[in-house]
């Protein structure tokens, strides 16, 4: 049986870039090749978003420059870089940036002005300067904003030298098609003719015919993808609903190396909001933007960049509710009959049983999807088409999947993010690579395996906490069948699915239901449980399932879940312990404002004004272990509320403002964090302590697993 391997915390690195960025010169590296210098020169690179682009940029006064050093212009160079201004809502002045060398004598010349019209829209401007003139010179640029009113802000973004080398570009596309079942894609051996651009683009592609995706939503697959890591491994899920820094993702890697790293979103769960803003110097984050305005803004960025090494990650959004194909797909693509004739916005509704929908109006509800997925897949045979006029389609590696399925009640349910069943996690994934011949590869695979698969076609190392594999690597000689994970539900309480070769087990945290085990070869709807007749095997998938999850959460952690449509109230969580210590400390929060933190041996307390839909987090261990801990949940403005207290996966909630217990406690030790369903508020406490932990042996015995299930951790 072979064992999964869970890796451990990156850590990031820095490959000495083939361009200089300029604030990666100053801010990473240390000993700059060229030199940047700012006025305040306290002034760091941060996230700015103007418009609908984000940008690592400095702001820095009005008619107070900005100076680049570069000791030696080499031939063919151009410096690059982004600027903007920001106005207040009543002001819309005329402005400007010059761009001149300065000479050691103290002459400036102009090189090139970037005007800023009056009533025109908040805007990034690129902005590309020939150096060719100055080969082989030191030189000194100033850049200086100009405006006629003060109240304006300027910003710098990723100013860069760019140095045309006879090396051959790379460059790396990543397209998600987010919510695509793989069964409705024709080289996946649909008979609806919903992508022919899929299909077409196959033919030059890797087909592989049997991925799985990391998890059943959005965040966490996505995130799995960029880091070539499963979720609990980076705790994305619906617990923290964050991509954590500490982890290395593809952007940061190859902008590490000097690529140009751009993304265009249109999903929240994809968004610089929850972290995957990382090692990308350009995002357009533009909510459920269509497939066109989506592929338009990126061939546009292409075009800007097309002489250069660059990584550029696309969503499309279609295939999700609210399914709005526009005509003529909404037409072609249409079937059944009710009350949703152009859109279907209801999927909570559905959930929660408030709505009843008959089957005419699911045969209406799934035509809308089919119209979405056929709208997405024409628009990326017009982007395809970009890619190829720019001439850089031979010399890109071109990458696209699917981060989840969709269910149409084919267990019953609707929607996705609820169940690890085959409609939601058998995924679409077709990778192009320049120089490796088009075939269809049977192996089951995970979409971890995406990130080390990119960076060794790109020449660059793999970090050694990445647990994907090289797709295009042979296995070894006589290995064992593979392991992989689905897990992070977010509509339900937690399931999770281990598959090794053709067997898939399912288990249930927090609630329940019995174990599942399927074989998918013979049966790939998951329709004959085989647990019973197969115990031996369910045993030993479930013991390898239970450990992963155990060590993935080892650690005494809680959450306060805000009460639904309180906005802008700041909350409190706390822990403080007598006759101990902590150590580990952890303190998050998501969509918030940070008011107060206090992290001490023996008090933690973090203050964040929420919104709805946000959270705080504590996560520690503590010494010794049997140390008692207070936990408090206050709304500041209320000091006396009382909030409901889960612990575990219990189902009875404990009303108090307070509680006192030893992470010992059977209530919440070796319980699982996501028993918390995504509809509930209130506090969540579990733990793994590290005692127990160490004294598990990597198979789980009988005696273990009833331990197990009498603790709580798990309901079968």
């Amino acid at each position: 049986m072979s064992a999964l391997s869970i890796g451990c915390r990156p850590e990031k690195s820095a490959p000495a870039p083939q361009a200089i960025d300029f604030f990666d010169r100053r801010e990473l590296i240390g000993a700059p090749a060229a030199e940047i210098e700012f006025e305040p020169l306290e002034t760091e690179a941060e996230r700015v978003k103007i418009g609908l682009e984000s940008r690592r940029a400095v702001a820095f006064p009005l008619d107070k420059p900005i100076l680049v050093q570069i000791p030696e212009v080499t031939e063919g160079a151009r410096f690059t870089c982004a600027v903007a201004l920001e106005t207040p809502r009543d002001l819309v002045p005329d402005a400007w940036f010059t761009f001149s060398r300065s000479t050691p004598a103290g002459v400036e010349s102009l090189l090139y002005t970037e005007p800023f019209r009056a009533r025109s829209p908040e805007t990034w401007h690129d902005v590309s300067l020939d150096l060719s003139e100055f080969a082989g010179r030191k030189i000194m640029l100033r850049i200086r904003p100009s405006a006629l009113n003060q109240q304006v802000k300027a910003y710098l973004a990723n100013p860069r030298l760019v140095v045309t080398g006879d090396s051959k570009r790379k460059r790396v596309i990543v397209i998600c098609i987010d919510t695509l079942r793989a069964d409705k894609v024709g080289c996946f051996g649909s008979q609806e003719g919903l992508t022919p651009v899929l299909d077409s683009f196959a033919q030059e592609a890797v087909r592989f015919a049997n991925c799985e995706s990391a998890s059943p939503w959005t965040l966490p697959s996505c995130a799995a993808v960029i880091t070539g890591r499963y979720p609990g491994l980076m705790a994305a899920d619906s617990t923290s609903e964050v991509l954590r820094d500490a982890e290395t993702t593809l952007a940061e890697l190859f902008h590490a190396a000097g690529w140009r790293t751009a993304a265009v979103t249109n999903n929240h769960y994809v968004s610089a909001d929850v972290g995957f803003f990382q090692g990308v110097e350009y995002q357009r984050e533009s909510p459920k933007a269509p497939a066109n305005e989506q592929l338009t803004a990126a061939a546009d960025w292409v075009k800007l960049h097309a002489g250069e090494d660059f990584y550029l990650y696309v969503h499309l959004f279609d295939p999700h509710v609210p399914y709005t194909p526009p005509e003529p797909f909404l037409s072609r693509f249409s079937r059944g009959s009710g009350r949703f004739p152009t859109e279907f916005a209801s999927p909570n509704e559905v959930r929660s049983g408030e709505l009843v929908l008959t089957d005419g109006e699911k045969e209406q509800i799934e035509g809308l999807y089919d119209g979405a997925v056929a709208f997405a897949d024409d628009e990326l045979g017009k982007f395809f088409g970009q890619l190829k006029a720019l001439g850089v389609w031979d010399t890109s590696a071109v990458v696209i999947f699917a981060d989840h399925g969709e269910e149409f009640w084919d267990h019953g349910g609707y929607e996705h993010g609820h169940t690890v069943y085959e409609e939601l996690t058998h995924v679409p994934l077709l990778v192009k690579l320049p120089g490796v011949t088009a075939s269809v590869k049977e192996d089951r695979v995970s979409l971890v395996d995406v990130f080390p698969t990119v960076v060794k076609w790109a020449g660059l190392e793999v970090p050694g906490a990445v647990v994907g594999l090289d797709l295009l690597s042979p296995p070894p000689p006589e290995a064992q069948p593979r392991t992989m994970l689905v897990e992070g539900c977010i509509h339900s309480t937690e399931k999770k699915a281990f598959i090794q070769g053709d067997w898939k087990q399912i288990l249930y945290f927090g609630e329940d239901l019995p174990p599942e085990l399927y074989n998918l070869k013979d049966d790939p709807q998951e329709r004959q449980n085989l647990f019973t007749r197969e115990k031996q095997l369910g045993e030993e998938l479930s013991s390898q399932l239970l450990m992963y999850s155990i060590q993935t959460s080892e650690g005494c952690h809680a959450r306060l879940y805000p009460l639904e449509g309180v906005r802008n109230v700041t909350y409190e969580l706390g822990a403080t312990v007598e006759g101990g210590a902590f150590s580990d400390i952890v303190v998050g929060y998501k969509k918030g404002a940070l008011v107060a933190e206090i992290k001490e041996p023996n008090r933690i307390v973090s203050q964040v004004m929420l919104e709805t839909g946000g959270y705080i987090g504590i996560d520690f261990n503590v010494t010794p272990e049997d140390a008692e801990v207070t936990f408090t949940a206050n709304i500041i403005e209320n000091p006396v509320a009382e909030f409901p207290w889960y612990l575990g996966s219990a189902d009875d909630p404990i009303n108090a403002s307070k509680l006192t217990m030893s992470i010992l406690d059977p209530r919440i030790a070796m319980s699982y964090p996501q028993a918390r369903r995504s509809t509930s508020t209130g506090a969540y406490v579990w733990s793994v302590p590290p005692s127990i932990l160490a004294e598990l042996e990597n198979t789980l015995s009988p005696e273990a697993r009833q331990e197990l299930r009498a603790l709580g951790y798990v309901q079968n």
